[in-house]
């Protein structure tokens, strides 16, 4: 988990260096999710600024069930776009989806999922 923090914290401040709005996917709950980002700093700061937000895994991806590709992608294309009005040059999005992908059809759903994502990101502003 070290790790992921320091690549997370990496991968954010280079988003925020960039003028991206972060969205950070948890499914640990808030206390878990301000641990992971402590060393952006200053987070009270980010999120009154809309800088930063954090999105329950739940609400990104559903729950109990596989992903629906379909409605994860239209989530992140509006996040993007809400993030582009908002004044913010795109989004940076980090997720440990692991938990999504315990199963083939689960795997499957997610595959499909990052697909679709991966196509959207190759146009648009989303990292």
């Amino acid at each position: 988990m070290a790790e992921y923090r320091r690549c997370l914290t990496d991968f954010f401040t280079e988003g925020l260096q960039d003028g991206l709005r972060l969205a950070y996917v948890s499914s640990d709950g808030a206390d878990a999710a301000r641990a992971d980002l402590a060393d952006l700093g200053d987070l009270d700061r980010l999120l009154a600024a809309g800088a930063l937000h954090v999105v329950s895994a739940r609400d990104m991806y559903g729950a109990g069930g596989p992903v629906d590709p379909e409605r994860v992608m239209a989530s992140v294309a509006a996040a993007t776009e809400q993030a582009l009005t908002d004044g913010f040059r795109g989004l940076a999005v980090s997720a440990d989806a692991t938990e999504l992908v315990g199963t083939p059809a689960h795997q499957d759903a997610f595959a499909r999922c990052e697909f679709l994502v991966d196509r959207y990101m190759a146009r648009q502003p989303l990292s």
